[in-house]
């Protein structure tokens, strides 16, 4: 295997907590590479405008090939990132607790902005674990298959509570306000790429500072339009290929294969939230129309943070339609249906339809990918509420969505269209006001050690719409009004809090 640059690392003594640079993203990539493919180059552009940057390598992507193999690794991705940065391949290495766990960290030389931190949890390959890490994965411990899981180089081991305080840890030293990981909303993957999602998302959702999560598409990208072109696309491929010719497992003679070329092409942010306590996130939206003239494609999309900004929707040839289709909730409820749009590469085209309308099975089979929430509707009629549909083109391949009278059904006709397919109901105008939400989230200090569990204190909202639960309530609508707040629980070594 060719490895790469021999780097010039400067050994410092272990630190207890990091200093340096605060805010910015903390990105958590599954394996070494997976942050260069897929969350690329929203990462470029970061380390190029010297935006403070964290990189957290949740496995250590061994592939049950060894300790040479995830070391070089780990050499090709600080190759990378020098790279990307623009400066010398030097690195200063430190050994960090967070949350009581000491942790490998490289912080660049020349651009200290940049570090990388090493979990060094085994590769869990296809969910199931490898022969040489005892069938040790990140989907066994979600799932409660086994109860703890032990790093690589033997560093630590962590159990689930453990390992989402060190999480959690990660994004609060790092004062991030992006926190950028795998796609989290979708469900029921078992490799390292959906359960490293659930972990970083679930873990930080109590997380006290204000942030937004994004999630990033992985290995179907492929089937979507490029979007990564130009001196982005070159700067990508550069880097990936620096980073190759440290994996043996990679051609980097010919880099980069014609399969991950594909992925290097794209960039697809399947989805975020916006976790700030102090501002709600939106729970309606406006729905505009959105024009592909390359892909012939009509594409209905919210207005909101969970969807597609408006920039990457340009980025991709879209142009805007300025007049408001309609008014939909972007959170479930009572008398609401998701609607979800799935991609179809064949035709090039993007169709909503309602959740269970059609088996997931038989979308997949009629070459549909990439399933991802667009909004809610209401599945009856009611004042104030108009009737949303669906319409096929035969000449252009494309589903297009319509309120009722948006475009007169003669004139639909005319052009060709058929099929028109009931979605649902959504409003007519902007609600004044949004639901009344409230969370509760326990936070556990423990300046010597691992803290205890959240879960061994009870949180309780005693009020109009009385909450109550182990280590805290999430997210939930409630009645406005006066909430008296508290705790009970006792653990040994702990005093419970009295302000709230």
């Amino acid at each position: 295997a060719m490895v790469g640059p021999l780097l010039h690392v400067l050994m410092s003594p272990p630190a207890r907590a990091a200093v340096g640079c605060q805010g910015g993203s903390i990105y958590f990539s599954a394996h070494p590479d997976d942050d260069l493919i897929f969350m690329s180059p929203d990462l470029l552009h970061d380390v190029q405008e010297n935006a403070c940057v964290r990189t957290v390598y949740v496995t250590a992507g061994d592939a049950g090939l060894g300790e040479t193999y995830w070391r070089n690794r780990e050499v090709g991705t600080r190759a990378a990132y020098a790279e990307m940065a623009g400066v010398a391949n030097s690195w200063t290495a430190s050994t960090v607790s967070f949350a009581g766990t000491p942790v490998t960290l490289q912080t660049l030389t020349g651009h200290p902005n940049v570090s990388l931190a090493y979990l060094r949890l085994p590769d869990g390959l296809d969910g199931g674990g490898s022969a040489a890490t005892g069938y040790q994965s990140l989907h066994r411990l979600l799932v409660g298959e086994i109860s703890s899981i032990t790093t690589v180089d033997g560093s630590a081991t962590y159990t689930l509570d453990q390992l989402s305080a060190t999480i959690v840890d990660l994004v609060r030293q790092s004062g991030a306000v992006a926190i950028r990981t795998h796609d989290f909303t979708t469900s029921g993957g078992t490799d390292d790429h959906p359960a490293v999602a659930q972990l970083v998302h679930d873990s930080t959702a109590g997380y006290e500072g204000g942030h937004t999560i994004y999630g990033y598409d992985d290995y179907d990208v492929a089937s979507l339009p490029a979007n990564v072109t130009g001196t982005d696309l070159e700067a990508k491929r550069s880097a990936f290929c620096t980073y190759a010719e440290s994996d043996s497992e990679i051609d980097s003679e010919n880099c980069p294969p014609d399969a991950i070329d594909e992925w290097l092409q794209r960039q697809v942010i399947t989805g975020s939230e916006v976790r700030d306590p102090t501002v709600p996130t939106p729970t309606w939206a406006p729905v505009y129309r959105w024009w592909s003239a390359t892909a012939r494609d009509w594409l209905s999309v919210a207005d909101h943070v969970s969807q597609p900004s408006a920039s990457q929707l340009a980025s991709q040839g879209y142009t805007k339609n300025p007049t408001t289709q309609f008014y939909a909730s972007m959170v479930g409820g009572s008398g609401l249906v998701a609607v979800y749009r799935w991609w179809h590469s064949g035709d090039r085209d993007w169709i909503d339809v309602v959740d269970g309308s059609i088996p997931d099975s038989r979308m997949t089979s009629y070459g549909y990918t990439s399933k991802t929430l667009s909004y809610y509707a209401y599945s009856a009629s009611a004042t104030g509420r108009v009737a949303v549909y669906r319409w096929w083109g035969a000449a252009d391949r494309d589903w297009i969505t319509l309120r009722q009278g948006e475009i007169a059904d003669s004139t639909m006709t005319g052009w060709g269209y058929t099929g028109k397919t009931l979605l649902g109901y959504a409003l007519t105008t902007m609600p004044q006001t949004d639901p009344t939400y409230l969370t509760l989230v326990k936070k556990v200090v423990n300046d010597y050690g691992t803290p205890a569990p959240a879960t061994s204190w009870t949180l309780s909202a005693a009020g109009p719409t009385p909450l109550s639960g182990a280590g805290g309530v999430p997210r939930t609508a409630v009645t406005a009004g006066t909430y008296t707040l508290s705790e009970t629980g006792t653990v040994a070594g702990y005093t419970n809090g009295t302000t709230f």
